[in-house]
């Protein structure tokens, strides 16, 4: 059965809805209970980043900006970290400059430096600029990367390092036609990004559209709304809209919503020990159900819009 495209925008009004009401009286959204407390800038970047990519009411532009002066309020030199006491880290500076990019904020246009301490000889890009402090998190990550080249992209920032970062991420699929997640449990997650990354910066190979879509389809049941979120992503990026698995998903993430319109909390946050491989690995779940509730409003926008884009085709 397909379904509803109507069905569809009233879920996404209503996570437009849940996330305005669930932002704090300072701007930020904060998500998530680790030992270093509530996440502030990179939960806030990615929310805003999202309604930024769903409608454009006057509530929404109301609660992008109070997000936009807040996170600038949160920089701190060479970039931006997970909160207030966190060090600067890639994926949060990539997510505030994509952001920024969005919003046309200067700030933006200086994207290759705030990524270029991040950045290994390899080509690749490292969560945490310092490897003598921060071990294995301060290893190139795959889930990483592409949102640094993302930001590049979306600044207009050096094209040399935006193909540089490519190559990287070109090189780290695996065979099987996934990407590993280091900082997730889902690689739903890395699969994503990495698509959407290819995708923005000069296509996305046909060898690489046919191995996702075999990894795509190899997937079974989502097993939380973040990573069902992800698996529509990665089906959009690759053209498989109209798939059985694709519409499949879309009616999962729909009957899974919560009726103040956000999205069940996903436990797959992962974050392993930086300096013992053989430890166990702590998951954790977004407790104010934020970053789940962005990421399905986001799946859902895009998948709006490619429908949307191909009735009018």
């Amino acid at each position: 059965m397909h379904p509803s495209v109507g069905s569809a925008y009233e879920a996404e009004r209503a996570a437009e809805e849940f996330l305005i009401a669930a932002q704090d009286s300072d701007g930020f959204w904060r998500d998530y209970s680790l030992p270093p407390g509530a996440s502030t800038g990179w939960t806030s970047a990615c929310v805003a980043w999202s309604l930024c990519n769903s409608s454009s009411s006057p509530e929404w532009s109301h609660a992008v900006e109070r997000s936009r002066m807040a996170i600038h309020s949160h920089w701190r030199p060479g970039g931006w970290g997970y909160n207030f006491d966190g060090e600067p880290d890639a994926d949060t500076t990539a997510w505030v400059l994509r952001l920024m990019a969005k919003l046309n904020d200067p700030c933006a246009r200086d994207a290759a430096r705030y990524l270029e301490p991040f950045l290994s000889r390899s080509g690749g890009v490292r969560t945490f600029s310092t490897p003598e402090r921060f071990g294995t998190w301060a290893h190139e990550h795959i889930d990483v990367v592409p949102t640094a080249g993302l930001a590049l992209v979306e600044s207009a920032s050096d094209e040399s390092l935006t193909a540089r970062l490519r190559a990287w991420c070109l090189a780290k699929q695996r065979t099987g036609g996934g990407w590993d997640s280091f900082w997730w449990s889902t690689d739903s997650y890395a699969v994503a990004q990495n698509l959407e990354f290819l995708k923005s910066s000069g296509g996305i190979p046909a060898n690489v559209v046919e191995s996702c879509w075999r990894w795509l389809f190899a997937q079974g049941a989502m097993r939380s709304s973040f990573e069902g979120a992800h698996l529509l992503l990665s089906a959009i990026f690759i053209g498989a809209m109209e798939e059985a698995n694709c519409l499949r998903l879309v009616g999962d993430l729909l009957a899974f919503q919560l009726s103040g319109g956000s999205w069940p909390a996903s436990p797959v946050l992962q974050v392993p020990h930086q300096w013992d491989d053989e430890a166990e690995i702590l998951l954790y779940d977004d407790c104010k159900r934020l970053m789940s509730t962005a990421m399905v409003l986001r799946s859902l926008s895009s998948w709006l819009r490619a429908v949307s884009s191909d009735a009018c085709a």
